[in-house]
């Protein structure tokens, strides 16, 4: 998969050119670590692109593709390199590509000035998403819950939250889900109604915020939910900034975290190019994972 304009290059991403991608990404204000790029990398590491003058990256996409469907995360381009239609000709590479091998679901959340320059590339607005977030976490919400029915997750019961996210999500995402769990083994916390899990939420830690989700439960409530939320902030400290990308129709989910504190800041839209009709997620879906794995 190379295809060339001018002297530029499109290629696949390779573990050479992850430090170049993370400080693109890092210019446009993330703030990322290695081990965030590297995770996209571990999850997916043959779809993600480079363009490339010489030796130096001028451009990245990074991409997950997992359960046949793609999510494009990071769209970035070297200031001085654009408006050239390099973004285009990247995004172009990776949807011939996954296209090829029989993935007809590409999906991107964007903020609002960008939704335009996905529109022309054929993709269509499924749903708004909002940004919620709190600034620094208190002793109160970092404190032990006391219900027997939050517990810790570990890997033996992945089964059962694929089947959980799986049912939620119409698609099965596993290998995401489990990097997570390995990554961060102590931010893996489940609801559950005597043995049966029927919630769930992932924590991870990022250098500027702390991501949180996906979080799925099969009967949303606010109670219940204040429970799986108190139970992944006690294995964080107080002070740590902790965000959540959630579908801006989930009332559900608005209230629990309102209830707690968080702020909505900014708003996305998804969308998805396919031959299929996109569904909005489910009332399930209280937060989709952090918005570069979907």
């Amino acid at each position: 998969m190379i295809q060339q304009s001018h002297d530029i290059k499109i290629r696949r991403m390779e573990k050479r050119d992850l430090q170049q991608v993370l400080d693109l990404i890092n210019k446009e204000g993330w703030e990322y670590d290695m081990s965030e790029i590297d995770r996209i990398n571990r999850i997916d590491p043959i779809t993600s692109v480079v363009a490339c003058s010489g030796d130096f990256v001028v451009g990245g996409i990074t991409v997950v593709t997992v359960g046949g469907r793609c999510l494009i995360g990071h769209v970035v381009v070297k200031e001085g390199w654009r408006r050239k239609g390099l973004g285009k000709v990247m995004i172009g590479s990776v949807m011939k590509d996954v296209e090829s091998r029989g993935v007809d679901f590409i999906e991107v959340y964007s903020v609002i000035d960008a939704v335009n320059f996905y529109e022309k590339l054929g993709f269509q607005i499924v749903e708004e998403l909002r940004t919620y977030v709190k600034r620094g976490l208190t002793e109160e919400d970092c404190s032990v819950p006391h219900s027997k029915r939050v517990r810790d997750l570990s890997l033996s019961d992945l089964p059962q939250i694929i089947a959980l996210d799986s049912k939620a999500l119409g698609f099965e995402r596993g290998a995401i889900l489990e990097i997570l769990m390995r990554d961060f083994p102590r931010q893996c916390k489940g609801l559950f109604n005597e043995n049966e899990l029927v919630g769930f939420i992932l924590g991870r830690t990022n250098p500027i915020m702390d991501d949180a989700g996906p979080w799925v439960m099969e009967h949303p409530g606010i109670e219940d939910g204040q429970l799986l939320l108190r139970a992944l902030f006690a294995a964080k400290r107080p002070g740590v900034r902790v965000i959540f990308g959630l579908p801006e129709k989930n009332k559900v989910a608005r209230d629990t975290l309102a209830s707690m504190g968080f702020k909505n800041e900014i708003n996305q839209f998804r969308l998805v190019k396919s031959n299929k009709k996109a569904k909005e997620f489910s009332p399930s879906m209280m937060t989709m994972s952090a918005f570069e794995l979907g």
